[in-house]
């Protein structure tokens, strides 16, 4: 597996975009998409992704809205994968990486203060801070593939942060992730599609690779090893 080289044309390639409150990926032609997304969440086309930053002043109308009016604001054509985040968008980070032709692109923006473990207490007021992902992969997935991408989307980023030492608030045991992680695979609709994207396929490396280095990075610079939502000794 090679970095940040590949034959995919460059004018296909999602052009993102850093707006005052927001950033945005577009996409030449639309995208099949699944994802966990607030806006237009599920499994479906894309035109674009918004990933809005927000603060507890923004909260006051349902979240949806809030995203359809930004993306309306900025003027985002078609079906917009929306998320939100308090974490500041300067917490980007993107990797990208290259096997058997296949090009795959992470970008990801990391907020822990709303870090849980899996089987932590529920609650209803949880801090704002979140984990945002967005991968592209530029060959057609079937939708078993694109569903699997996402389980390794969710698997590297839960690695990332054991590795980093992330620890949850509420339990003090190692977390893997927030509370409110939203993260969406992207693809293109047209095109021979591969069927498998696990572990054991080239692309499910490069995916696995790409978000675990983007979310290792992003943790790891934005959180002291003092942290609350830290343990001081990492692997």
């Amino acid at each position: 597996m090679t970095q940040m080289q590949s034959p995919y044309q460059a004018d296909n390639l999602p052009q993102l975009r850093q707006h005052a409150n927001s950033m945005t990926l577009s996409f030449a032609k639309p995208q099949r998409c699944l994802s966990s997304a607030v806006l237009n969440g599920g499994y479906g086309l894309a035109d674009a992704w918004l990933n809005l930053h927000v603060s507890g002043a923004d909260c006051h109308q349902p979240p949806a809205h809030t995203l359809q009016q930004e993306a309306e604001r900025l003027a985002l054509n078609g079906r917009v994968v929306g998320m939100m985040t308090a974490a500041e968008l300067s917490s980007l980070h993107h990797q990208s990486a290259v096997a058997a032709s296949q090009q795959v692109h992470c970008w990801l923006t990391c907020g822990l203060s709303n870090c849980r473990r899996i089987g932590d207490p529920a609650d209803d007021a949880p801090v704002p801070g979140t984990i945002n992902i967005a991968v592209w992969i530029s060959t057609a997935l079937s939708a078993a593939a694109l569903a699997e991408a996402l389980m390794l989307v969710t698997e590297a980023r839960v690695q990332a942060c054991l590795d980093e030492g992330v620890v949850s608030p509420i339990s003090h045991l190692p977390a893997g992730g927030t509370g409110t992680d939203s993260h969406a695979v992207f693809c293109p609709d047209q095109g021979t599609e591969a069927s498998y994207c696990g572990k054991h396929t080239p692309l499910g490396q490069a995916l696995g690779e790409s978000v675990y280095q983007a979310c290792r990075a992003a943790v790891n610079s934005r959180w002291s090893p003092r942290s609350p939502c830290r343990q001081t000794s990492r692997k």
